[in-house]
């Protein structure tokens, strides 16, 4: 893209006032929307894509001491200084402006901050042209008939800078006073100086190497659309005929408004004389497809390298491209039906799992009624016990001591009731080995008669 498109001019307007000892405020008109005369074309969504992309945006420039005056862009976007920004807060505002050319136009303006206590030259930037650099990678776009004029329509960017311009300028949009045409002839007339020159003093003229600017691919597309659309000027009525499609490396293909239909315009691009020339058209067409047709047709060109065949070639492709589909659905449909014999397994086997599930929970609160009911078993038997257990021991405090007795409560639970009443039996004997003598009948204190719960718990004493 060429930098007509990066680059707008624009102008900063009012007097200077103060904000601060080191800075000083201005207003900027930047742009207008619609067509402007570098030949680009600022739509609605394009511009308030732009502003938002305003605050902090650097006003830049390069200042020639020699000639007091600021210059171009520089050979590199980095020369020079910052000489200020556009802040957060710049007021931003739709504006009119009565241009010279007597119209009307409504601008995008804004507040800029400029550094005038730190660079001298910043007080003359107000009512300088400045120009509005856009980052060519944010660039997105097209060409497109506008107005009846060629022009390349923004779709998306963002500010890169604004650049202050000398005073040798004139303007893209009016009201901002300048426009790069100056940028663009002064590197011609850089180019000028640069070529060898010579005098032939026979003739008294001077002779020019001749310079080659070689065709870009955008320019090539450029001269053919003028070459196709001869008309397109103020004689023919701005006259277009015709519209490129595609460009390829020896021929375009160009729709013909009038009739709706498509030719193969075949050229020759001449880098030594920066010119195009068209060798021959023929009639071409496009095919309406679908993917499957569109795919059959690259396969022919895969294997013919052209979209051309005979009528056999092309039943012999078309039954192999069949066989192929038929093939190709009969694996689909195989596919398919071992997925949905996956699919009822699966959920053969997902219902299995849920009973599987359901029966385990039962089992689960079954073992946890049965483990609740065992637990107060097994307590009341304790109870039971340790009650049998005092019973037996009480009947023996008549034969033994408190303390023996008192010995024997203290570890009542280290005893079940068949051990307690052997060792309390013993325990007598040894006390009282006369009460076992031949001459007196022992005194052996009666088993205390147990009741029903007891006889049941004496089976499970063990």
């Amino acid at each position: 893209m060429e930098n007509q498109y990066l680059n707008f001019p624009v102008t900063i307007y009012s007097n200077l006032t103060p904000i601060s000892p080191v800075m000083s405020v201005a207003r900027c008109r930047i742009f207008y929307k619609g067509l402007n005369r570098n030949g680009s074309y600022i739509t609605d969504e394009f511009a308030d894509k732009l502003i938002k992309t305003l605050p902090y945006v650097p006003i830049k420039g390069i200042y020639e001491k020699d000639e007091e005056d600021f210059t171009d862009h520089g050979e590199a976007r980095d020369e020079g200084r910052i000489y200020g920004i556009v802040p957060e807060s710049n007021n931003f505002a739709w504006e009119q402006h009565l241009d010279k050319d007597g119209v009307t136009r409504t601008y995008a303006c804004t507040d800029v901050y400029l550094y005038t206590a730190l660079y001298e030259e910043a007080k003359k930037i107000p009512n300088k042209g400045e120009s509005m650099e856009i980052f060519p990678p944010s660039i997105q776009g097209s060409w497109q008939i506008k107005e009846g004029q060629k022009a390349f329509v923004y779709d998306d960017g963002c500010f890169l800078g604004l650049q202050v311009l000398g005073d040798n300028t004139e303007p893209c949009f009016e009201g901002s006073a300048f426009f790069s045409l100056y940028t663009d002839m002064k590197k011609l007339m850089e180019a000028l100086e640069k070529a060898q020159t010579f005098t032939n003093k026979k003739e008294d003229t001077i002779i020019m190497d001749k310079l080659n600017f070689k065709l870009s691919d955008a320019q090539k597309e450029d001269a053919l659309w003028t070459l196709l659309n001869p008309n397109y000027n103020q004689e023919g009525n701005w006259s277009i005929e015709c519209g490129i499609c595609a460009v390829y490396d020896n021929y375009a293909v160009v729709r013909q408004y009038e009739t709706g239909t498509y030719t193969r315009v075949y050229y020759t691009k001449n880098d030594s004389d920066n010119t195009v020339t068209i060798d021959k058209q023929e009639k071409c067409f496009i095919v309406d497809v679908n993917a499957d047709e569109l795919s059959a047709l690259e396969a022919l060109q895969a294997i013919k390298g052209t979209y051309s065949a005979t009528l056999d070639e092309i039943k012999t492709i078309q039954a192999n491209y069949e066989q192929l589909q038929n093939t190709q659905k009969e694996e689909k449909e195989n596919f398919d039906a071992k997925i949905s014999e996956l699919t009822e397994q699966n959920s053969t086997l997902e219902t299995e799992k849920d009973n599987f599930s359901a029966k385990v929970d039962s089992l689960t609160e079954e073992n946890q009624a049965l483990t609740t009911e065992v637990e107060a078993l097994r307590s009341y038997k304790l109870d039971a016990e340790d009650k049998m257990k005092k019973s037996i021991l009480a009947k023996y405090t008549e034969q033994l001591g408190e303390d023996v007795i008192a010995e024997f409560a203290q570890k009542l639970n280290d005893y079940s009731v068949e051990d307690l009443k052997k060792e309390l039996a013993y325990t007598l004997v040894g006390d009282n080995p006369e009460t076992f003598s031949k001459k007196d009948t022992p005194h052996v204190p009666k088993e205390p008669e147990l009741n029903g719960l007891e006889v049941v718990l004496e089976k499970y004493k063990k």
